[in-house]
């Protein structure tokens, strides 16, 4: 006899299959799914009450919609006798919402989720048949509808499974061994280049050392005497203590002899406490101070370093420039690749976290020479000007220099006779011109 449904059990079953069947995804949610098991384990009226849900979602206009639900209904036909058999009742409008019996009512769009919808469908019922088949009569029935009269071949399709597992399976060998190469290639390159790139690193921090030393490096020496008087002062054994000691000692002699060295001891403390005071103040006026209270307010400069270019540090910014390049440009960018290709491969973390250490490094010298200011020497731009033009003038004197100046020879004949005409190629002149040549050489 079934029990009385929980109304707010009803209630999250309805939630949680409207959540499952327009989710769009191409699975079902597994969280979800459980919960539905679960309740549906408690009473056969849940599994009534999601068959009828499901049945309703299965009917609407969507191939999505309809895909997930039939995820649901393969899900449950497996657990429940009782969801089996109201499937196999209406086990014919089943067949024409997932399977496209009746070509009146062709399957919803989307066309890819109605595709897989259908091969998803009579995969499940080839599988229920070889299961449950002699046990409920429906179910044969239909599978031998579907095999006789639609012409529904399971065994090809079937074998069309399995083809397509192979050619998957095979693909992902492929592409497992692609990667497995790619992954020998980076620890090649990372058993050649790692060290470049950490030396690369050092000389960069290096080259900021010397640029810019820390207070560390360097040895401060105490030249001041009077600096160590207070701890020497400090070091001295306190009087009181002793002369307490000797008047404990001497507590059996006489009471006026006591009060004697009470005055003595007393005024032997004022005079240290005195000399101690002095002293203080003789070392604060060695100090150029008055006195301890002061207060100082140390501002500091977030804008970062600034460096001045100078004949003696120009080499070394230069060679900081030239690693800071290298590591920019060559360094970084193979690291990036590195990750990306281990991180697809399988126990990798050691190197992937080994390749993260040594991005930090390389991206900590980069930050710091990117904070540095450096201000161009001047000289040098002004001597390569110069020595641009110097170059450009003597280029020009060159030039100049190639060309001789040659005397005019006196000898030389400038006029050519008519009788010698014939023999520089020239036509002969007529007696109006050899007569005017005559009265010019006249």
């Amino acid at each position: 006899m079934e029990s009385a449904a929980d109304l707010s059990l009803l209630e999250l079953l309805g939630e949680i299959v409207g959540n499952l069947t327009t989710s769009g995804d191409p699975s079902l949610n597994n969280d979800l799914m459980k919960k539905v098991k679960a309740i549906c384990k408690k009473s056969d009226v849940y599994v009534k009450h999601v068959y009828h849900l499901v049945l309703t979602q299965l009917k609407k206009n969507h191939a999505e919609i309809r895909l997930s639900s039939f995820q649901i209904i393969s899900e449950l036909f497996l657990r429940s006798h009782t969801f089996r058999e109201m499937l196999l009742i209406d086990f014919q409008i089943f067949l024409e919402l997932t399977v496209e019996t009746d070509y009146k009512q062709p399957l919803p769009p989307p066309k890819a989720a109605a595709k897989v919808l259908k091969e998803k469908a009579i995969e499940a019922i080839d599988s229920w048949h070889r299961k449950f088949g002699p046990h409920y009569k429906k179910l044969d029935l239909g599978y031998n509808y579907l095999k006789r009269v639609k012409n529904v071949e399971f065994n090809s399709h079937a074998a069309r499974s399995q083809a397509e597992r192979r050619q998957s399976e095979e693909r992902e060998r492929r592409k497992k061994n692609i990667i497995n190469g790619q992954i020998i290639r980076v620890e090649n390159e990372m058993s050649d280049m790692i060290s470049e790139m950490e030396l690369c690193a050092t000389e960069i921090e290096n080259c900021f050392k010397l640029l810019l030393p820390h207070p560390d490096d360097y040895e401060v020496h105490c030249a001041d005497k009077s600096a160590c008087s207070s701890s020497e002062l400090e070091q001295m054994p306190n009087r009181e203590d002793v002369t307490k000691s000797q008047d404990e000692r001497e507590v059996t002699e006489d009471v006026r002899e006591k009060e004697v060295i009470d005055s003595k001891m007393d005024s032997q403390i004022t005079d240290v406490v005195c000399e101690k005071v002095e002293d203080e103040r003789q070392l604060l006026s060695n100090h150029g101070l008055a006195t301890r209270s002061y207060q100082l307010t140390i501002r500091l400069d977030k804008s970062g370093p600034e460096i001045e270019e100078t004949v003696d540090n120009s080499i070394v910014l230069k060679t900081v420039c030239e690693f800071y390049k290298e590591l920019t440009h060559k360094h970084l960018p193979m690291v990036n690749k590195w990750l990306s290709v281990l991180s697809k491969g399988e126990g990798m973390q050691l190197k992937i976290q080994q390749l993260i250490d040594l991005k930090r490094t390389l991206e900590a010298s980069k930050s710091k020479f990117l904070e540095l200011k450096i201000t161009p020497l001047v000289d040098n731009v002004e001597s390569v000007s110069m020595r641009g033009k110097a170059d450009s003038s003597s280029d020009e004197d060159d030039d100049t220099e190639d060309f001789e100046d040659v005397p005019e020879k006196e000898w030389m004949q400038v006029a050519i006779l008519p009788s010698e005409r014939n023999e520089y190629g020239l036509q002969p002149l007529s007696t109006s011109q050899q007569s005017s040549s005559g009265k010019h050489k006249k």
